[in-house]
């Protein structure tokens, strides 16, 4: 006949054991096809790793991820930082290439299509004006099956219009490449402008 004692430790026992299940279940082993190599996908990310956007209405925002290291977030932290970023900058630039073709439709520039190069060495030139130093952490999650670090950044519309105001200002010279007048010229600058203070509402 089983004593309390021993029936209390089975059932922690079982209890362990089942939890171990659960734990091993939440994530899954997957083999890269090429390399033939296992590797476990944690299948808890939180949903702003895929949906960068989640819950934020008055920014923009990007994540960054760099895989586990040993020297821990002095190395990890920092280099997603970087990474996100960067994907930040990404994000931005293709919205200025937009607002630059939108722009130039409002403004009757001829041969739109003709300026791709343009639009894109613009847009380029003016993000990379656009001081990232206002873009703040805002989620961090780091996976318990591979230690990857993942961390979002955002930055506000509100911060975001004036650095992108201040540099279309700037780079105003690049426009009159496709202007036949000044007036046309500062037509298309202000059409930059007006097309991301319209799109970046608060």
């Amino acid at each position: 006949m089983l004593s309390i004692k021993s029936v209390g430790l089975s059932l922690i026992v079982a209890g362990v054991l089942f939890s171990g299940c659960i734990a091993s279940n939440s994530n899954n082993i997957t083999t890269n096809e090429t390399t033939g190599k296992k590797f476990v996908v944690d299948n808890n990310l939180p949903n702003w790793v895929d949906n960068v956007q989640v819950g934020i209405e008055n920014g923009v925002a990007a994540v960054g991820q760099t895989s586990y290291s040993k020297y821990g977030n002095d190395v990890m932290l920092p280099e997603a930082m970087l990474k996100a970023k960067a994907e930040l900058a990404a994000t931005i630039q293709e919205k200025v290439y937009d607002f630059q073709r939108n722009a130039a439709e409002k403004a009757n520039i001829d041969n739109i299509e003709s300026y791709g190069k343009v639009f894109k060495s613009a847009s380029k030139k003016i993000v990379d004006g656009v001081s990232l130093s206002g873009a703040s952490r805002i989620s961090r999650y780091q996976s318990p099956a591979d230690g990857t670090l993942y961390v979002r950044v955002m930055i506000s519309f509100e911060k975001l219009k004036k650095e992108i105001k201040r540099e279309v200002k700037s780079n105003a010279d690049v426009y009159k490449k496709m202007a036949t007048t000044q007036q046309q010229a500062n037509k298309l600058v202000n059409g930059v402008v007006e097309e991301s203070e319209s799109h970046w509402k608060n």
